[in-house]
């Protein structure tokens, strides 16, 4: 008994060993399987399948078309490798979630390579059979928003099956019968690993086939799947991993799909500090989907505890895009220490560009709070602005003039332009059409984040749709301004 159990720990321990040094192999090795054509979370789905038509005609997946969107988009199944244990990986099922489509590209690569990791890519294609549907939503992604293209959530048509979509993933699903399902999404990079300052880069969950949380054999596989994945990250991004909600959603695929018995693991892309276009966070993918494949075809998902996956710390809401700290705010004269958090937030616009806004989301302690970016105010004033008297032309505001203004504290103006189409302006000011118009004499919650920070009265900085701007020596950065009709 005692010579059986050293082998069992003997095993354990060198498969543990044999994944950190494949996942650290990986980290290094990622630039060269990079699909550098893609580089930001919208793309044009067309622009995705040719990618994914190349690798069809290479030989390395085999295609199988599986019907249309609403609009009449194709789905198409690939498959890789020739083992009995069989993977699925469905990706995007919400339009405006590409980070892992876009790790699944650069997989590909890594599976099409000739010259590294040969040994262990031959292991996986005798060991498993990857079957991958990515862009369920392909009318959702062309538009980069999460629902189709009639406005329906795929991940709550589960049940009744109403959009095709939906039809195609379920009947895939049942068809496979997989051994494993890996549910690939992107959550708001705002959520923080369980109460701290640690923004949760990626979030797992093994999903609960019912109300009670049953862990039923495939659950517990799926959260020991997860375990090998936490180990990797916390080797990387220690702190930063984290465990979604848990609460049943009986219209969910995930939560259906471990009812019918696979080993159903959601990967939620989250955010990470200066990358939002979440390309780091598309490594992470890389590395923890090829680790959990590497680590199924060697048999050691069940060698694994759950002691990881339990010890994850849930999504929290502690983060604000920006908190700006002990702020002197004065209003009628009064003067208020506050802190002040700022969210950014994106707008598709009718020409697929993404443009930005912003909005204050609290004023106040917010001392139990964090700011993915923050900012010590101590010893400043904080005032909400106001306007020059001139009335701008647009072709007035120019780079040299809007420099001007923004040195002598000034982060809108008005203008004579009668009609702007859209809600966003280039120039880096917000612009107000209506002559009339003035701004608040005070920050107002859930609206435009633009205010002046002095000194002795003096502008030094300032916040501009969000962004903070050092006018006299330009440093910083404004993304673009809004237009006030």
């Amino acid at each position: 008994m005692k010579h059986i159990l050293f082998i069992f720990f003997v095993t354990v321990f060198a498969m543990k060993a044999h994944a950190q040094n494949f996942a650290n192999d990986l980290y290094h090795a990622y630039g060269n399987y990079l699909e550098r054509s893609i580089q930001t979370r919208r793309f044009p789905p067309d622009d995705y399948m040719k990618l994914m038509e190349q690798f069809v005609q290479s030989g390395l997946l085999s295609k199988e078309n599986l019907g249309r969107s609403v609009s009449g988009r194709e789905l198409n199944l690939y498959r890789w490798g020739r083992g009995e244990t069989r993977i699925f990986l469905w990706s995007q099922m919400h339009g405006d979630e590409a980070t892992a489509s876009l790790a699944l590209l650069d997989i590909f690569h890594f599976l099409a390579d000739t010259h590294s990791f040969r040994h262990d890519r031959q292991i996986m294609h005798d060991a498993v059979s990857l079957y991958i549907l990515p862009l369920v939503n392909p009318d959702g992604a062309d538009d980069f928003t999460r629902r189709n293209s009639i406005a329906i959530d795929l991940n709550r048509d589960a049940l009744r099956l109403t959009t095709p979509e939906a039809r195609i993933l379920m009947e895939t699903y049942l068809r496979l019968k997989p051994h494993y399902a890996f549910n690939l999404h992107d959550q708001q990079p705002r959520y923080s690993a369980g109460n701290s300052h640690n923004v949760a880069a990626i979030s797992f969950l093994a999903p609960a086939p019912d109300q009670e949380k049953t862990i039923t054999p495939n659950r517990l596989l799926a959260m020991k799947a997860i375990s090998g994945m936490t180990e990797v990250l916390n080797k990387i991004i220690p702190g930063h991993t984290a465990k979604y909600d848990d609460t049943f959603e009986p219209r969910a695929f995930g939560d259906n799909f471990q009812k019918l018995g696979g080993a159903t693991i959601l990967i939620e892309s989250g955010g990470w500090p200066g990358d939002p276009e979440k390309q780091f966070i598309r490594k992470l993918n890389f590395i923890i989907m090829l680790e959990a494949f590497h680590r199924i075809s060697r048999g050691g998902v069940e060698l694994l505890s759950t002691e990881l996956y339990d010890a994850l710390p849930f999504n929290d809401t502690r983060l604000f895009d920006v908190i700006y700290r002990n702020c002197s705010y004065l209003v009628d004269g009064q003067r208020f220490t506050v802190d002040i958090a700022v969210n950014r937030y994106e707008s598709v616009q009718p020409d697929g560009k993404l443009m930005g806004y912003s909005e204050v989301e609290e004023i106040g302690d917010l001392s139990v709070f964090y700011g993915m970016e923050e900012y010590d105010f101590n010893g400043y004033e904080i005032t909400a602005g106001s306007l020059p008297e001139k009335l701008y032309s647009l072709q007035e505001l120019t780079p040299e003039v809007v420099s001007g203004l923004h040195k002598q504290g000034f982060h809108t103006v008005r203008t004579n332009a009668r009609k702007l189409g859209g809600n966003f302006s280039k120039l880096g000011v917000n612009l107000i059409l209506n002559s009339e118009r003035e701004l608040p004499d005070r920050l107002m919650l859930n609206r435009n984040a633009s205010f002046v920070v002095r000194k002795d009265s003096k502008p030094i900085y300032l916040v501009i749709n969000g962004y903070l701007l050092y006018p006299s020596t330009g440093a910083g950065f404004v993304r673009n301004g809004t237009i006030i009709k």
